[in-house]
């Protein structure tokens, strides 16, 4: 898995953000630390990205906080 990409995107009707992560930190292991612009109920999709393969992971209604101590 070591030519493969992450990317992160989250989404609600507002708008979108995406994140990028090229390559993982170890085989099969993606380390991300996203700061998203925006704060409120989101969908977000992990999109796992290569030359012979594509899988994502659809997740709903997460809620992202204004900072950490909010959360």
């Amino acid at each position: 898995m070591n030519n493969y990409n992450l990317i992160i995107s989250l989404f609600n009707d507002e708008g979108k953000q995406e994140f990028q992560i090229d390559n993982p930190s170890t085989p099969g292991i993606f380390r991300a630390k996203i700061v998203p612009e925006n704060h409120g109920l989101f969908n977000i999709n992990f999109i796992i990205q290569g030359n012979d393969f594509s899988d994502t992971l659809a997740l709903k209604d997460i809620i992202v906080f204004s900072d950490l101590h909010e959360s």
